[in-house]
């Protein structure tokens, strides 16, 4: 019975991993339908998008401290109610401000429900236990890579043959069945206060309004055009030293965890970065690349990005990373291929350039399939069990960090029209980004030591 139970609580984590990433991509088919519907343009409309993924990012740090001290079911259960309200409401919104508003609500407690989905996840599979750790997350991993490869299409066929609202309003029979197996149940309650519990809250505060404030700043500056560049930089600079005071002054800083003495956990905190640049940030970047260099229409883009994330799926469906004895070092060697190989298709012409391109993608998509969930245990592995709301919260906040880098990297450094000094052609940055693959390489192979990254299939 308690096994049985156990399964269900994974499930639960897996359609909330589903919701969280659905409600990323999907809302973005049907922009164009919520731009004639209330009134703005297309272009400012994507913060709608970008209002969500500013929530979520910022207050990752804050949302783990909170799961550590209440517990995840606490957690898990308020951030699904407000993440399932704000969906409904948002269907109701007849501005784009009420409905930036919203979605970052929404994007807010998805950060709530991530950490402590997570945390859940990473006690149900601890580290040292009789259940199969890394299956769970090769799991979590393809229910990632589908909420992402369905966004699109799945907004697409609601859009078509429903309306944009139902993109939202499908989260309310999602969270039915989340919630089911905690209906009675406190099992999986932690027992004692992990690190994040034991600091400040208020001391990632600065983190947090550094991060929306840097996210959100177009937005701020296009709306309410009286706040200034000036302001900007000062809130800033007020929060770094606010972090610094903090820091030197206040024990309960987060700044000063016990983990972040550990070399090994420092260490592997640049791997989720290095992946979220190489990898992630490609979902933004390389659409608009593609439809530049090959003149593709937005339906042959589509199927092309389909390339890149579908094996995120296919590859824990079918297991074919076990069958293929597939580890690590094959992940970071698929990738950091793939980006040669769009250097080089990206800076001649070829026959056969929308084929190439595909097989491309997909070799990359197979290598993120196969570090995705070694990304998301790197970390996790270093931390004990009761700190699990720290390693989700870090995990998560490096990775949307290093997704916004890699988007900063890849559009401002080869857009032309901007005076950074630093223009380089696609190609080039192609080649440069696949450098990192190779560090990461270098680093699991360090950490390999401890935690066996690159001796088996994973």
């Amino acid at each position: 019975m308690l096994r049985k139970k156990e399964d269900l609580f994974f499930l639960s984590v897996m359609i909330v991993t589903f919701m969280i990433g659905f409600d990323t991509t999907g809302l973005g088919v049907a922009i164009p339908d919520i731009a004639v519907r209330l009134g703005f343009g297309i272009k400012e409309g994507t913060w709608l998008s970008i209002s969500y993924t500013a929530g979520f990012a910022a207050f990752l740090l804050p949302a783990g401290i909170i799961t550590d001290k209440t517990g995840y079911r606490l957690t898990l259960l308020s951030s699904l109610s407000v993440f399932v309200l704000s969906s409904v409401y948002s269907t109701y919104c007849e501005t784009l401000t009420e409905f930036t508003t919203i979605r970052l609500i929404q994007g807010i407690s998805a950060a709530f429900l991530n950490t402590s989905a997570m945390a859940l996840l990473n006690v149900l599979y601890p580290v040292v236990g009789p259940r199969n750790r890394a299956g769970a997350f090769k799991k979590w991993s393809m229910f990632l890579g589908l909420s992402f490869a369905l966004g699109p299409i799945l907004g697409s066929l609601i859009v078509s043959y429903l309306s944009w609202g139902w993109i939202m309003l499908i989260n309310i029979p999602l969270s039915l069945v989340v919630l089911f197996p905690f209906v009675g149940s406190t099992a999986m309650e932690t027992l004692k206060k992990g690190a994040l519990g034991q600091v400040s809250l208020t001391s990632t505060l600065p983190a947090t309004i550094i991060l929306l404030s840097i996210t959100m700043n177009p937005y701020f500056n296009q709306t309410f055009s009286g706040l200034g560049r000036h302001l900007f930089y000062a809130i800033i600079i007020a929060c770094l030293i606010a972090l610094g005071s903090l820091h030197l002054f206040s024990s309960k800083s987060f700044t000063r965890l016990p983990e972040l003495k550990n070399g090994n956990f420092l260490i592997s905190l640049l791997l989720p970065i290095f992946f979220s640049i190489s990898y992630w940030s490609l979902f933004v970047t390389l659409p608009g690349y593609i439809t530049v260099k090959f003149n593709y229409s937005p339906m042959i883009v589509m199927t092309s990005m389909l390339c890149l994330s579908i094996p995120l799926t296919l590859i824990p469906v079918f297991t074919l990373q076990d069958k293929l004895k597939l580890n690590a070092m094959s992940g970071f060697v698929f990738i950091a291929l793939g980006l040669l190989a769009l250097a080089y298709l990206f800076n001649t012409n070829v026959k056969h350039q929308g084929l190439l391109l595909d097989i491309t993608l997909f070799i990359m998509g197979c290598g993120a399939a196969i570090l995705n969930p070694i990304m998301a245990r790197v970390v996790m592995d270093n931390v004990a069990p009761e700190n699990s709301g720290l390693a989700a919260a870090i995990t998560s906040t490096l990775r949307q960090m290093g997704f916004a880098v890699g988007v900063a990297f890849y559009s401002l450094m080869t857009d032309s029209s901007i005076s950074n000094g630093l223009n380089i052609s696609e190609s080039h940055a192609f080649i440069a980004s696949s450098i990192l693959p190779l560090i990461a390489l270098s680093i699991c192979i360090y950490l390999n030591k401890r935690s066996q990254l690159l001796s088996k299939a994973h």
